[in-house]
């Protein structure tokens, strides 16, 4: 689906890590978040390529100023705040901006 929704010239890398503890959350509130941060990132990245890389960090690029609604992150941040989770973000000029987010873990 994200391939989709991001074009053919951005590349879409999955790493998962089989370490990470288990979550609560409804599943399509995480595909949403996905989704968000995806359409966000093929904004920012415009009509050049580009690669989006999704761990269980976000690695996401900036929008320029004009760019969207503004209405992903904000979706992202919500669903992030119900859930019990913190977003942290880190940007370098030029590079791109990751997003890392925190939820909770639950005991099996």
């Amino acid at each position: 689906m994200l391939k989709r929704l991001i074009g053919e010239h951005i590349e879409l890398f999955w790493i998962p890590n089989n370490k990470i503890k288990n979550i609560k959350i409804d599943p399509s509130q995480l595909d949403q978040i996905l989704a968000n941060l995806s359409i966000n990132a093929k904004d920012a990245i415009g009509n050049k390529t580009g690669k989006i890389t999704i761990t269980r960090d976000y690695k996401i690029f900036t929008k320029e100023v004009g760019k969207g609604t503004g209405l992903g992150l904000a979706t992202v941040y919500g669903i992030v705040k119900q859930n019990y989770g913190f977003i942290d973000i880190a940007t370098k000029i030029n590079v791109g901006t990751t997003f890392n987010i925190y939820f909770p873990t639950v005991i099996d």
